[in-house]
């Protein structure tokens, strides 16, 4: 498969349909695909639209109010488990997990919300961000279904997913890209976590999310099933 085709499959939709139905007309140029090369997360290739896939909501019950501070920074995680979203998400759902993020963004590319964006979500632990300590108040958190342990990789539909996920929430929020960081970098001490793991394609995916937002090809809705669709 051309990286064209590639792109078009992979980046332009999120379905695998739709996929299909370009290597069944393009028989020539699907023989091999290759994995997702950090090359192909360059701005001048996100010129194609790409939609946002539905929302689904299964709420934490550990949350609690950010007292007023605005929402200026996003936090990617793993979730150092084999788990599929649902799973993580009923997880949150236990009191006595003490710890739920945002979104859970699972394998296939589909999406839970597990706590309101207006909401303080735990998922950053002991932190701080360019010098403001409780990365929580102030962040949204995103749980990237992942193992983490640096060979399970992350498919293009999650990368894909959670590249759209941010991209939206940059605009709605007007969250420079360069606020859009890991666990790993906020996390405190120093050196505790290394979520998300090496193999992601942190860069990438940022680079491709102002890509996007360059081509005012994002969107600020959301389609979110058993909740608002204005997040």
């Amino acid at each position: 498969m051309t990286v064209r085709a590639w792109m078009l499959c992979t980046v332009a939709t999120l379905t695998l349909s739709s996929c299909a139905s370009w290597t069944a007309q393009h028989p020539a140029e699907a023989d091999d695909v290759p994995m997702a090369p950090r090359a192909l997360f360059q701005p001048q290739r996100s010129h194609l639209p790409m939609t946002m896939p539905p929302v689904a909501t299964m709420l934490s019950p550990n949350q609690n109010s950010r007292k007023g501070s605005p929402i200026t920074t996003i936090v990617l995680h793993h979730t150092a488990s084999a788990a599929s979203a649902v799973a993580i998400a009923k997880y949150f759902q236990r009191r006595d997990a003490q710890v739920s993020s945002h979104y859970v963004v699972d394998r296939d590319g589909s999406i839970i919300r597990c706590v309101p964006e207006a909401a303080r979500a735990w998922h950053a632990g002991p932190s701080a961000f360019e010098g403001v300590s409780n990365v929580n108040d102030y962040s949204i958190g995103i749980e990237l279904c992942n193992i983490g342990d640096g060979i399970e990789p992350y498919p293009v539909a999650q990368t894909a997913a959670v590249t759209q996920l941010v991209a939206s929430l940059v605009k709605r929020y007007g969250i420079p890209l360069s606020r859009v960081t890991r666990h790993r970098d906020v996390a405190l001490p120093h050196g505790t976590k290394i979520d998300p793991s090496d193999n992601f394609d942190f860069s990438g995916v940022v680079v491709t999310a102002g890509g996007m937002l360059a081509g005012d090809q994002v969107t600020a809705t959301m389609e979110v099933t058993g909740g608002e669709s204005q997040l």
